[in-house]
């Protein structure tokens, strides 16, 4: 019972040093006792009595192992068998991570100081109180242990029982001032979150009473979503903190997160190590931005929704054309009536689409953008395209994910340029249809394309039929052909191309390629025997001119991507 309440009262740690200390004085005058009563023939005979005295005394079986010691170092081991200690520590606190048999512990370094007349360190390699099969103890002077095993040393320092629970009421009286401290700051941050302020200003609330920069990094790539910096120092130290070493850091990092759903991290900068009161603030603050930032999300979830419901009826022209006017208005920061195109980001990865689109949105603030189903639509007003031309803001866009994604797999599609809200709606058809063209042509690669750059034949069988069904044409067509020029290094495409433009006229199309009549001729029969189409009928003609501009169109794009 005394060690029950000791722990429930003290704390684990403190009622450890104070049966540590007991068994000590235990141990300690039973060895003065002891050596006082006899004659002993030997030390060793007067330090292998300690564990018979023990055993004689019920409090524990002693089984000594081994016994070392000459006039300055000692080692000592045995087994203690049936220890009430770990007996009862289970039954009151189960198993312990650490061994439990501490008043024994205490007893043998009394015990064994007193007889062998040095400082002695005993430690338990296994203990039954944290499961093990048997106690096993271990003693040796303490200059010989290994230093791990003397840290227990400081719990010998000699303190009494009103000391311990005058500084448990310190801790108590503390804590309870820092819980009222957090608890009047939760207040504050909740007043100033309820009073419509931003989200920079709750960090700078946060930063004044903490006397610590703050940053608040949004997930999933965290990246920087707002930082109240309290000088240039503390703004280098986050900027370098990947590159310097832990200790150096000076950097705390909490979680912000609710409903199982992550909103990012809360990092906290300063000169010192962070405090106990600090921690119990910060936690308390989080629970408030999490409020804020959950709301920010829903807000932006509730928007990209309506953004994407806005193209739909202006694809489909389920409301007239002023409405639709009005309605962008409202969800966009781009006019309208103005020239604008649409980009597409088809992300293979789905779980990245999101931190994609951070990245573009920290790249291109100005930028209209929103997710539909798994992929980003950008909406690029005329002010944005002229300060970034279509192929270099593709190519920019491109490379930033992947830099920053390098196992992403994504394809970019870019519409025309519209000057009508018609037009807008075209624009985010193409941009679409180039996504899933590309993903058909190059699924294993990333890779963009742009409207302008794609044969408008092409664009026209896109818009008319499914991808998968051209490509098919197309491969059924050439694919052999395709095949041999590929194996051999050859051009038979090209020839083909050539002689169909010349309205299959054989010396104009020898001229054009300088080959030779006979030398036209061969690689026109090796053609036929490839082609799955006869090209010299009009209809076969026809398909062999439109599987050659798919072909010429996946060409371009190939090349443009290189």
């Amino acid at each position: 019972m005394l060690r029950r309440d000791l722990i429930s009262t003290l704390s684990l740690d403190r009622a450890k040093g104070f049966l540590l200390r007991y068994g000590r004085a235990c141990g300690y005058n039973d060895g003065e006792t002891i050596e006082r009563m006899y004659n002993w023939e030997s030390k060793k005979e007067l330090i292998l009595a300690g564990p018979a005295l023990h055993t004689l005394e019920g409090i524990v079986t002693v089984e000594p192992d081994v016994l070392e010691f000459d006039d300055n170092k000692l080692y000592m081991s045995g087994f203690w068998r049936y220890s009430f200690e770990a007996e009862e520590h289970i039954q009151h606190f189960g198993y312990s991570e650490e061994a439990v048999c501490w008043i024994l512990v205490g007893y043998v370094k009394g015990y064994l100081e007193k007889t062998y007349g040095k400082e002695i360190v005993i430690y338990e390699k296994s203990c039954t109180g944290k499961g093990d099969d048997y106690c096993y103890f271990v003693a040796q002077t303490a200059e010989h242990v290994e230093p791990e095993h003397r840290e227990i040393l400081h719990y010998y320092q000699e303190e009494s029982l009103g000391t311990e629970l005058d500084k448990m009421y310190s801790q108590v009286s503390t804590m309870n001032k820092s819980i009222i401290r957090s608890n009047q700051v939760q207040k504050q941050l909740t007043n100033l979150l309820l009073e419509g302020n931003t989200l920079s200003c709750l960090i700078d609330y946060l930063s004044t009473v903490l006397g610590r920069s703050v940053v608040i990094e949004k997930s999933p790539l965290n990246k920087p979503l707002v930082a109240s910096f309290l000088n240039a120092a503390s703004e280098k130290i986050y900027q370098q903190q990947l590159t310097m070493s832990p200790t150096d850091r000076q950097i705390d990092s909490f979680e912000i997160s609710a409903n199982k759903l992550s909103f990012g991290r809360l990092i906290i900068i300063g000169s010192k190590p962070i405090t106990q009161e600090e921690i119990m603030i910060v936690e308390n603050s989080i629970s408030v931005l999490s409020i804020h930032l959950h709301t920010q999300k829903t807000m932006a979830l509730s928007l990209q929704k309506e953004q994407s419901e806005f193209f739909d009826s202006l694809v489909n022209s389920t409301v007239d054309t002023q409405s639709l006017i009005q309605k962008a208005s409202q969800l966009f920061t781009f006019d309208i009536e103005k020239s604008s195109r649409i980009i597409v980001i088809k992300n293979v990865l789905k779980e990245n689409t999101e931190g994609i689109g951070i990245l573009i949105k920290d790249l291109y603030p100005t930028v209209d953008l929103f997710i539909k189903n798994s992929c980003l639509v950008m909406v690029l007003g005329p002010f944005l395209e002229k300060e970034h031309p279509i192929e270099k803001l593709v190519e920019e866009v491109r490379k930033l994910i992947e830099h920053n994604f390098p196992q992403a797999k994504f394809f970019i599609g870019a519409g025309r340029n519209s000057n009508s809200i018609d037009e807008l709606g075209k624009s985010y058809l193409d941009a679409f249809r180039i996504c899933d063209f590309l993903d058909l042509t190059y699924p294993q690669k990333n890779n963009a394309a742009i409207f302008e750059k794609i044969n408008p034949t092409i664009m026209l069988f896109l818009k008319t039929m499914e991808p998968e069904e051209l490509f098919a044409f197309c491969n059924k067509i050439l694919g052999r052909l395709i095949e041999f020029d590929e194996k051999n290094d050859a051009n038979l495409i090209q020839t083909l191309r050539c002689y169909l433009d010349n309205n299959c006229k054989v010396n104009k199309t020898a001229n054009d390629l300088n080959l030779s009549i006979p030398g036209l001729r061969y690689r026109l029969e090796k053609i036929t025997s490839l082609c799955d189409a006869d090209f010299k009928t009009g209809s076969g003609a026809f398909q062999c001119q439109i599987a050659i501009q798919f072909y010429y169109a996946v060409k371009v794009i190939n090349i443009h991507r290189s």
